[in-house]
Parts: C-alpha cells; structure tokens; sequence
C-alpha cells in the first residue's frame, strides 16, 4: 500500500488497505493500517476522513502508534492551516517517546510551524538543542558537513558509453 500511495495511486492503495481491514487483524495490526488509511486520506485530500481513521489508530496501546496517530493529527492540523493545533499534536507526540523517528518528524514539523508563525530564531534554537547542538557555530559546521554530503551523493556521475 506504501508503495501504491508513494505512486500515487490512490485506488490500489486504498483497496489493498480495506481489504486488510476485513481481515482478523491484531489490535496493533489494524492501528497500523489506519495509520495508513490516515495518511492516504490526506494525501487525497480529505482532512476529516484522515482525522476519524487517525483518532481510531490513536486508541493503540502501542506507544509509538499513539505517536504516529498524533503525528498525523498533527499533518491534519497544518494541512487546515491550524498552526496552533498542529503545534499541539507534534508536541505531544514528541513527548510520549523523544528518541524515535516520528518524534524527529513531529520536531522538524513544530520548527516549520514556527517559521510559518514568524518566530525563526525560536525554530532554530528548537533544531540546535533538538541536535545536541548549543552554538551557531556548530550548526553552521554541521549544515555545512550536511549540504556537502548531500552534493557529492548527488554529483552527475559520468556517461557510460
């Protein structure tokens, strides 16, 4: 379904993903695939749809599907425009375990909040601490290690003929 919904399409993904839900799923097996009926939802389109399947996934007692369904709320949110809101999701799902990877995701999404709000220096404040980080000056090295990974991966390698 991952695969359909990175190709966006949408119908395959959408009737892999119901014919899973007809399945006898573990609890944690469903929360799973709405988490991704959730995510498919909005990528369509549908904050309200993606709102209902996200607050059912939520109800996990899996703590990192917990994260990822307040994570989504949080992608609902912004997609609204309801910075506030979404500020509030990302945050609580940073708190319920900050060592993961959705936790990474909901802290690069409260950053971007708050550019969209204005506040830069509070945002990048956010993203040094976020990374161990306390001076400008390691954040300019570590962009600067970063940028330069990023463009000798990407360099054009040569034709073969």
């Amino acid at each position: 379904a991952d695969l359909y919904r990175r190709q966006e399409q949408w119908l395959p993904a959408k009737e892999l993903l119901h014919t899973l839900l007809r399945w006898p799923l573990e609890a944690d097996a469903l929360a799973q695939v709405q988490l991704r009926l959730g995510q498919l939802a909005l990528d369509q389109g549908n904050p309200a749809q993606a709102s209902t399947v996200f607050h059912l996934a939520g109800e996990s007692e899996h703590r990192v599907i917990r994260q990822a369904a307040l994570s989504g709320l949080g992608d609902v949110e912004m997609f609204l425009g309801r910075l506030s809101q979404a500020k509030r999701f990302y945050e609580d799902a940073m708190a319920l375990s900050p060592e993961t990877t959705v936790a990474s995701y909901a802290a690069y999404q409260v950053g971007r909040v708050d550019l969209q709000r204005g506040a830069a220096e509070q945002a990048v404040k956010r993203r040094c601490h976020g990374h161990g980080m306390e001076t400008r000056r390691e954040l300019r090295r570590a962009s600067y290690r970063k940028y330069r990974g990023f463009f000798l991966a990407n360099q054009a390698s040569p034709a073969v003929t």
